[in-house]
């Protein structure tokens, strides 16, 4: 998993071994940590070769959600800064 092996790169990883970057390997450990992840979080996660199916579903259903849930905060699609633009 060369260019996947730091933390910034696979959200997975969260802790180093001598040297060596180390982390949840199951797919029931990286579906617990995908319910902690920010969006920009499971899109790195996304990126991850290798991930189990259910883990990739995991990720889709979160974003999907986490979408969901900030059209419900901002049902009008737009925020303070693009008032503040047009003006």
């Amino acid at each position: 998993m060369k260019g996947f092996d730091t933390p910034e790169t696979n959200p997975f990883l969260d802790r180093q071994y001598q040297g060596r970057w180390m982390g949840a390997v199951s797919a029931e450990d990286r579906k617990e940590r995908v319910a902690r992840m920010t969006p920009e979080q499971l899109r790195q996660a996304r990126q991850v070769p290798g991930l189990q199916l259910s883990v990739l579903k995991a990720i889709d259903a979160r974003l999907r959600r986490l979408d969901r849930e900030a059209r419900a905060a901002n049902p009008y699609g737009f925020t303070l800064r693009d008032l503040t633009r047009r003006a």
